[in-house]
């Protein structure tokens, strides 16, 4: 069932077109990820949703009923840029004033321990906010987000100041959010964490949605292989020789990545008939982040 649905969004500020007819659906028990560049529209988009800015044309349903005005805390929760906080105050109290502005004072208490203990945050919930970590405020913020025990989750970079453990943490609260059958959407630029954790993703350029779907779908069946060499000197080199020949390749450090298409046999021929010699050569499935960078060039050049 579609929790949260935009049609036809367009905004501008001034020239600038942020959303250019935006078309976006999240239906409940899913996560649902969105990816785009810097400028693409996301934030934006995430701030129609809210309530927060008024689009020019188009609809944002929730759970089928047009939404007018800002989104109330009970029906979405939503983490954007940095979590609004009292500093001085503990992450207990923090969460004890928000129930108190959405009317939820009895039971208030058990609402505040059972978040604390969700997000992580028990051992130092009486601590003062200002003595909190960049990932502590961050799970706090999260835990705000839930406070009016909404359905729909809207989280903009959710994993920013959050070390290894505390992203798996994350992934781990937010896939039981979906199993409850909350709808939970995530703006994020860190794709390997959206690969592993969201049912659907939808691509963003230029205000728009350019591709949906599930990761397998977006990645496609397709492999590419993992050229390593003994320096970044010689994969230079050799990733200008694969890109003369009219190969597709980018470069990380000292392995060169190219995509699927082509007989490695012959590349590897190729490469040391030129005297760029791998030390490694493995063939890996296509990564969500080759996609992305395919659908969104044309913007990444136009900035440049």
């Amino acid at each position: 069932m579609s929790a949260l649905r935009v049609v036809g969004l367009t905004k501008a500020f001034g020239s600038v077109h942020a959303l250019a007819g935006l078309d976006l659906d999240v239906a409940y028990g899913q996560i649902v990820g969105l990816i785009g560049p810097n400028g693409a529209g996301k934030t934006t988009a995430i701030r129609a949703m809210l309530g927060l800015i008024q689009p020019d044309e188009g609809e944002i349903l929730l759970d089928g009923a047009i939404l007018d005005g800002v989104a109330p805390s009970t029906k979405i929760g939503a983490l954007v840029d940095r979590p609004g906080v009292y500093p001085y105050l503990s992450g207990r109290r923090n969460l004890e004033i928000a129930a108190l502005a959405l009317g939820t004072t009895r039971g208030a208490a058990a609402t505040v321990g059972r978040l604390l203990a969700l997000v992580g945050l028990a051992d130092v919930a009486d601590r003062r906010v200002k003595t909190y970590s960049a990932g502590e405020r961050q799970r706090l913020g999260v835990a705000l987000a839930l406070v009016g025990d909404p359905r729909v989750l809207i989280l903009d970079e959710p994993a920013s100041g959050l070390d290894p453990w505390g992203i798996a943490d994350l992934r781990t609260l937010l896939r039981d959010l979906a199993m409850q059958g909350r709808a939970v959407m995530l703006s994020s630029h860190l794709l390997d964490e959206v690969e592993q954790i969201c049912d659907q993703v939808s691509v963003m350029d230029r205000g728009r949605v350019v591709a949906s779907g599930t990761p397998t779908a977006l990645r496609g069946s397709s492999v590419e292989l993992d050229i390593t060499f003994s320096d970044e000197a010689i994969a230079e080199a050799a990733l200008a020789l694969i890109v003369a020949g009219g190969g597709k390749a980018t470069r990380c450090g000292p392995t060169v990545i190219v995509g699927g298409q082509g007989d490695p046999e012959t590349l590897s021929r190729r490469l040391w008939q030129a005297g760029l010699f791998p030390t490694e050569l493995k063939r890996v499935p296509r990564r969500l982040e080759e996609t992305f960078f395919e659908l969104t060039s044309d913007s990444n050049n136009a900035d440049r």
